[in-house]
């Protein structure tokens, strides 16, 4: 680990093969110092980043390239350490720059020249001066210019702490081009961003961003490739998707992404969640530290954000912080505003009104429920969020299943503290599964009261997400153990008992059995929602909204079934847009799907396309695209209907582009599960509009290649050349003769609808 947190330690073959992402910033500064003026007006430079972004090793890399290129017979680059504790004024910067310049160069004369007025000059304003006349001096004998890198130069300003030594800092690089500066800092400190601050607006400043998806690749490649990770495009294949999420919870950050690479390598369940634990533990400093940088003030207010967002998992008022913190209200939202600038906090400002602010970081809200959660199901929530997010529902029920079987091999040797942990390994399994299936956690509350684990049982079921999955027996078991108060869950119990019948009822097609038992689960829920103010609720009624919405449409009651999914996107745009409740981007673009399906059904194709831009919208504002399985497919559906839509209304207009997009975002997760949806589309492509408008796709040639029979029956119908036919092989003649038929009949109806 040390190369992760010291890439100094690095050789200079090892950071050339492994560096990526920042290339064109690196030759814009090396274009900057090219370009400096002689005299007045050099121009500085600074570099914003949290940590972990890779500032140390662009400024290595930088003074590579100043070295390898003609510019080092102009310029001398000093490079300072990571670390600069032992700079308190400025004569003690000059001084620094005097030694390293001199180790650097084996000047041994400048070397002498530091003793001698080290040692003639104790006040720190002649010996600011006599060391700064040295670098002058050196400039001058050797024809160069000093190009300083400086790591974490906020520190040090922090740590010179003097306007007078600040504003003379500024004085000589403004007046003076013996000295460039090039320093970082990992957020905007108070002598830069402060008016009447002598570095006030001083600096030409890049923020450094977060790398992207083809940057993580490429930089996980490089580092798999000098640690000699084997078989690495086939691992990244197979791992795609979780490596985006990897992405999203990292922010793109290259050290927490090396950190988190480690996690996907490992095969058991159980092995993902000890690595996930230690990586928690073991950013625990990185985060400290990047809240113990904040003014006391501010720290204040992002624990306060910190730890009501996952206690109650929505965002805070800017009014709910003032008074929490005893801040004016302008106050708090001018702390607010820096901490949203610094990358801290984000907020949530949907059609006017109150913004909602959560933490930015995906990563650190997770890392603080790991260490302030107070009760077990708080501290196990970040769990849950990552699980779902790596696996499809699939894999999680194979690794329960294979869980399953070791609980019980465990418990059969006698060995109650293993089967303890699994079981609690099986029940966060069972928690991050979409699908409600009472019997795991029915099984959870036996296994649990016949080991002996009544204390971690008490803790877990106060989790109010978790007794809608109870099923009446558990319950009542629960209560006559005397962990739960019946009082607390009856309610409760007659929504999961409603939503268990509903499901039950549509799935055997009695509809109107299955509006009416939603009927009763939103009749409870509206009252503990909106008289009770049970907020935590708020998504089981709309999801009871959504429910009774598709029963409707499937007894064709299609505009009822529009008006219940309206209510739903009401409460949903809520949640996710104001409140900050990201994860539930989801539920919202499912609920715009199913009323564009409806109004499709409507034959109003404007306002369908309109919803199905509304649900792409809410997966990409909630940055969740493509986060795991379930979104990329949520999202590929919303967009098959939107083109289904446009091809019926303008062929030669909009479904073009987008349907490419679709195709070749499909090429590239190696998936073919909306092959038959995306043929059909094709075929609908060709029939209206012939070989001109399958041309207008502008597909690749992998992608052509999985509709050549398309393309080959719409060439022949266009050219009316027999031996476009003639000349293929048997297998595919029968195909493209097969399409040539359906081409030259009507058009379909209707496509097939989403299944939500």
């Amino acid at each position: 680990m040390s190369k992760l947190y010291n890439p100094e330690l690095l050789s200079i073959p090892e950071l050339k093969r492994t560096f990526v992402g920042r290339t064109k910033l690196v030759d814009e500064l090396v274009s900057i110092v090219r370009n400096q003026p002689v005299g007045a007006g050099v121009q500085h430079v600074l570099l914003i980043a949290p940590r972990g972004m890779g500032k140390t090793t662009l400024l290595i890399m930088l003074s590579i390239s100043i070295s390898e290129s003609d510019l080092a017979s102009k310029w001398q680059v000093v490079r300072f350490p990571e670390e600069s504790y032992d700079i308190y004024d400025l004569s003690d910067l000059w001084v620094k720059v005097a030694e390293y310049l001199a180790a650097d160069t084996d000047d041994l004369q400048l070397e002498s020249q530091i003793a001698d007025i080290r040692s003639k000059y104790t006040h720190n304003d002649d010996l600011n001066e006599s060391a700064y006349a040295v670098l002058k001096d050196w400039r001058r004998t050797h024809d160069r210019q000093l190009l300083l890198l400086v790591d974490n130069l906020d520190l040090i300003v922090d740590q010179i702490n003097d306007e007078d030594d600040m504003q003379r800092l500024r004085t000589v690089l403004m007046n003076d081009d013996t000295v460039m500066l090039i320093g970082s800092a990992v957020t905007y400190f108070q002598a830069v961003s402060d008016y009447g601050h002598a570095l006030y607006n001083f600096f030409k400043v890049y923020n450094l961003r977060g790398f992207g998806d083809s940057e993580i690749r490429d930089f996980l490649e490089k580092r798999a490739e000098e640690g000699r990770f084997e078989d690495f495009q086939e691992f990244y294949d197979k791992n795609r998707s979780r490596i985006k999420t990897l992405t999203y919870f990292a922010d793109g950050n290259p050290r927490l992404m090396l950190m988190l690479f480690d996690v996907i390598t490992k095969s058991r369940f159980t092995d993902v969640q000890k690595a996930l634990e230690d990586l928690l533990d073991e950013i625990t400093p990185f985060f400290k530290s990047k809240i113990e940088l904040l003014p006391p003030q501010q720290r204040k207010i992002l624990d306060f954000i910190a730890r009501t967002s996952f206690e109650r998992n929505e965002g805070v008022t800017p009014k709910e912080i003032a008074e929490r913190v005893r801040l004016k209200q302008n106050q708090a939202s001018a702390q607010l505003k820096r901490l949203s600038d610094d990358g801290y906090v984000r907020a949530a400002n949907v059609r006017g009104r109150s913004s909602f602010y959560v933490l930015s970081e995906p990563l650190m809200a997770i890392w603080y429920q790991m260490r302030f959660g107070r009760a077990a199901y708080e501290k196990r929530r970040w769990l849950i969020t990552i699980l779902k997010a790596l696996y499809d529902q699939v894999e999680l029920e194979g690794e329960y299943r294979s869980l399953d079987h070791r609980y019980s091999k465990f418990l059969a040797s006698g060995d109650v503290a293993r089967a303890s942990d699994v079981l609690s390994h099986r029940y966060c399994l069972a928690l991050a599964m979409d699908e409600v299936k009472p019997e795991y956690f029915d099984s959870y509350i036996e296994e649990s009261l016949k080991i002996g684990s009544r204390e971690r049982l008490s803790e877990d079921v106060q989790d109010p997400s978790i007794r809608n999955r109870l099923s009446k027996a558990a319950i009542e078991r629960l209560v006559k153990e005397g962990i739960i108060p019946a009082s607390e869950i009856d309610a409760v119990h007659s929504v999961s008992t409603a939503f268990r019948n509903g499901f039950d009822a549509y799935n055997e097609f009695r509809f109107e059995e299955a509006v009416a038992e939603y009927d009763k689960a939103i009749a409870i829920l509206e009252d503990l929602v909106n008289v009770q103010g049970r907020r935590e609720l708020a998504n089981d009624l709309a999801s009871a909204f959504i429910n009774k919405g598709v029963s409707l449409g499937s007894l064709g009651r299609l505009d009822e079934a529009v008006a219940e999914y309206d209510k739903a996107i009401a409460i949903l745009e809520d949640l996710v847009n104001v409140q900050g409740r990201r994860e539930l981007a989801n539920d919202l673009a499912i609920a715009f799907i199913n009323k564009g399906v409806s109004l499709k059904s409507l034959g109003r194709l404007d306002g369908a396309v309109a919803e199905y831009d509304k649900a792409i919208d809410a997966i990409e504002r909630a940055s969740l695209t493509s986060l795991n399985r379930e979104h990329f497919e949520t999202r590929i559906k919303t967009m098959l209907n939107r083109i289904d839509c446009s091809v019926k209304e303008d062929i030669a207009d909009r479904p073009g582009a987008a349907l490419r997009d679709v195709i070749e975002l499909l090429n590239q997760e190696k998936s073919t599960t909306f092959d038959d949806w995306i043929t059909d589309i094709v075929l609908e492509t060709a029939r209206s509009g012939g070989m001109s408008a399958l041309r207008r796709l502008n597909l690749s040639d992998e992608s052509e290649a999985r509709f050549f029979a398309i393309f080959r029956a719409a060439e022949f119908l266009e050219s009316q050349d027999r031996s476009l036919i003639e000349k293929l092989s048997p297998e595919v003649k029968g195909a493209v003769e097969e399409i040539v038929g359906l081409l030259s009949g009507s058009p379909e109806s209707d496509k097939r609808q989403i299944d939500v």
